[in-house]
């Protein structure tokens, strides 16, 4: 079986020179904002292999965020949340520190950003509705 058979997504250009790939399964098409085949090629290549081994693919990610800014990965919720409260003031900072303190995001608060998944946030609607 040939490697293009194999590929999740092919890259096409459009008239205007843009570099695009499709998802041969679904046919949506994203534009890869390029107008260079090198760098359409990479970003192509690097959505196929994210789709035959997603391990590996966080893992590059991973690297790649680490190297744009080494202490992204020790980020929490809890630091976001002081940061943001940083740019509050009166009533509106003093609702966001209570609402820090709510027992629904305890659960998220230690959790580094770039591991929150969107069913954290499920868990914690959930949690909150079963409190009512």
């Amino acid at each position: 079986m040939n490697e293009q058979m194999k590929s999740h997504y092919r890259l096409f250009r459009r008239g205007n020179g843009i570099y695009f790939c499709e998802d041969r399964q679904t046919g949506v098409q994203q534009s890869l904002r390029t107008k260079d085949k090198s760098e359409a090629v990479r970003l192509l290549n690097a959505k196929n292999e994210a789709q035959t081994d997603r391990g590996l693919a966080l893992g590059i990610a991973k690297a790649y965020l680490n190297a744009a800014d080494p202490s992204i990965a020790r980020r929490t919720w809890q630091y976001a949340f002081e940061e943001l409260v940083k740019t509050k003031h009166g009533e509106n900072a003093q609702r966001w520190n209570r609402a820090i303190k709510d027992k629904a995001l305890a659960k998220i608060l230690n959790l580094p950003l770039v591991q929150t998944r969107a069913d954290h946030f499920s868990g914690l609607i959930s949690d909150q509705t079963n409190l009512h």
